[in-house]
């Protein structure tokens, strides 16, 4: 018992993956053939006479035995905080079908794997499915995805290191262990680094420890959650291979996101992601709760959006940070390869990132994340509704942490005049603070365009211009702190919204000494369905004009579709019903007008609604 209660306490030192509760969904058939486990309580003589074939070890000595790597190595002798003592002296060993892996199980105590051997292989089912398992997460990782190999620990362990029987040979060792009392599925354990370089992070080979039954799950679900869990665990096999300082944010997120990709129909993961999303100001590499598996968002927007789903872009920042000096940043060198990537800074991934993760739940738009529509929607934390402008400071509940994030809104911009615009101003505070403020612009048909607010270097603070507001639906303001990332406590930021008259066009050198008369020209309302009038803005409401007036219609695309007025004087009133010059009806969309007076040309944007 007392060994038994050493070997948990330095399990939870070490830290395992957290397994949820629920039931898997992932479709079996897809990745293996599911085998029936209904007899798996009761085991008959047949299953007993099969497996009595199998010879275990023979090992003299204490009952008591070590079965990780070396059987008999001291725990001084590892990297590691883990160590495993196997309560009998009958172990086991099974090699998969590939030659490339070496599973270590017991058939009596609490670890002991299920007995039923349906295939009299003398061998349990559940070990040569957990075997076919690992053979699959290499084949779709390694030689797919080109990630590097695991190395070998043969070719690194010391001379003082037990003999290749027991784990140091060119298999890769995975041991069967009831893992059940820790809530945890499975977990990688660091071995023997691979290179002494002093000025660079060491890889490491490594072993992996898997659930022995998975009895917590149900029935069905237990063989699904064996295949899912080796695809998560060798994935930290990779990442031990290239470095041990990958950060264990970024193993776990990009652990679960591979994971994800192997099993696409397998959603266990989303009730992390939806722990990730429900606190978007805490910082992007926070850990605890399960945070660090939801953070698999990131890595995933990484491929999607720069890789076009590639993960080349995950592999690039594993071989960046195994060729680094210790002394470089994770964030630099995160911000260099996506740099050398896709031609941009962290900083700006960052911006795109939480604007990506605007569109979950009901927000979800097909564009995004292919399973968007299953997380939380993420919660704002300001409302700015038209024609209320003003200052504000960010909620004092919600400051951002390092790499976090708040998401503002601002609604009812139909009603701000054609001839106003709408500036948005961010301050960030002290100049040492590094902000990325995004910003979403969502039309009356469901379009959306991303901006960034420019600020000039060294500075935190900046401005962003919208003209023609009118014409959307909503803003979304996204600041995200980007600097300094591993910023604990939450950090202040004041903002100001302010509707005023348009700049954009204006030349005061030319009006002056000119007898203008005209100041702009307006059409209301504005997204219409059946008919939108224009309005001439006189700068003397009481002037009129003696000029002849010209009005057009174009598409997007810069046709035109409709001559309403062609040299007119004084044509009133001015109006445009949706219609082409043959009569028919136009589809919904967007739509320029073009009103040629006094020389002088103006013109904006109109949304038809279907």
């Amino acid at each position: 018992m007392l060994s038994r209660l050493i070997r948990y306490i330095l399990m939870i030192l070490w830290g395992g993956r957290i397994a949820f509760f629920g039931s898997a969904t992932c479709d079996a058939s897809s990745h293996f053939s599911a085998r029936a486990t209904s007899e798996q309580s009761v085991h008959s003589k047949q299953d007993y006479r099969s497996l009595s074939r199998l010879q275990p070890l023979s090992i003299e000595g204490d009952s008591l035995y070590q079965a990780f790597g070396a059987a008999f190595r001291p725990i001084s002798e590892s990297p590691g905080l883990f160590e495993h003592l196997y309560l009998t002296n009958h172990i086991y060993s099974f090699v998969s079908p590939s030659g490339r892996f070496r599973l270590w199980y017991v058939l009596e105590s609490t670890d002991a794997v299920p007995l039923i051997d349906e295939d009299f292989s003398g061998v349990p089912d559940w070990v040569e499915s957990g075997a076919a398992a690992f053979d699959y997460a290499w084949r779709k990782q390694v030689d797919v995805a080109q990630f590097s190999a695991p190395p070998h620990d043969q070719d690194y362990a010391p001379a003082s290191a037990e003999p290749i029987d027991y784990g140091n040979d060119e298999k890769y060792d995975v041991y069967f262990l009831d893992l059940s009392p820790l809530l945890i599925s499975g977990m990688t354990q660091s071995e023997w680094q691979t290179s002494d370089h002093p000025e660079y992070f060491a890889g490491f080979t490594s072993y992996i420890v898997i659930e022995n039954d998975f009895l917590n799950k149900e029935e069905d679900d237990r063989e699904d959650y064996l295949w899912v869990t080796a695809a998560h665990e060798f994935h930290h096999a990779i990442q031990y291979g290239y470095s041990i300082d990958l950060y264990r944010w970024w193993m776990e997120a990009c652990a679960t996101f591979i994971e994800s990709q192997i099993f696409p129909s397998e959603i266990s993961y989303v009730p992390y992601v939806n722990v990730f999303l429900s606190h978007h100001e805490y910082p992007l590499w926070k850990r605890g709760s399960s945070r660090e598996y939801g953070a698999m968002l990131f890595p995933q927007f990484l491929t999607l959006y720069y890789g076009n789903g590639d993960t080349e872009i995950i592999r690039q920042i594993y071989q960046k940070v195994a060729i680094s000096p210790s002394q470089v940043s994770f964030f630099d060198i995160l911000d260099d390869a996506i740099q050398e990537y896709a031609g941009e800074s962290f900083e700006e991934a960052i911006g795109r990132f939480v604007a990506w993760n605007y569109f979950t739940g009901n927000r979800d738009d097909d564009e995004h994340y292919s399973d968007g529509f299953l997380f939380r929607q993420v919660n704002t934390v300001g409302v700015f509704s038209y024609p209320s402008g003003y200052t504000r400071t960010g909620d004092p509940d919600r400051k951002p942490q390092g790499l976090g994030c708040n998401y503002i809104e601002l609604h009812n911009l139909r009603y701000i005049s054609p001839l106003d615009e709408l500036r948005i101003h961010f301050d960030g505070g002290e100049y040492l603070n590094r902000w990325s403020v995004s910003l979403l612009s969502f039309t009356h048909t469901g379009h959306c365009d991303f901006r960034r607010i420019a600020f000039e270097e060294g500075q935190a603070t900046g401005s962003i211009i919208f003209d023609l507001p009118n014409l959307l639906d909503k803003i979304v303001m996204i600041p995200a702190l980007v600097s300094p990332p591993t910023q604990m406590t939450g950090l202040t930021y004041s903002y100001s919204i302010e509707v005023a008259p348009s700049t954009k066009g204006t030349d005061e050198e030319q009006i002056v000494g000119q007898d203008f008369q005209v100041r702009g020209v307006l059409n209301y309302p504005n997204p219409f369905r059946l008919r939108t009038e224009f309005y001439i803005d006189f700068i003397d409401n009481h002037a009129e004009t003696t000029q002849p007036i010209s009005l057009d219609v174009y598409n997007i695309a810069g046709q035109k579709v409709r001559t309403l007025v062609d040299r007119a004087i004084k044509p009133i009133p001015l109006f445009w019903d949706g219609r082409n010059d043959e009569g028919n009806r136009l589809g919904d969309g967007v739509y320029l007008y073009r009103l040629e007076i006094e020389g002088r040309l103006f013109e904006g944007k109109m949304v038809l609604l279907p």
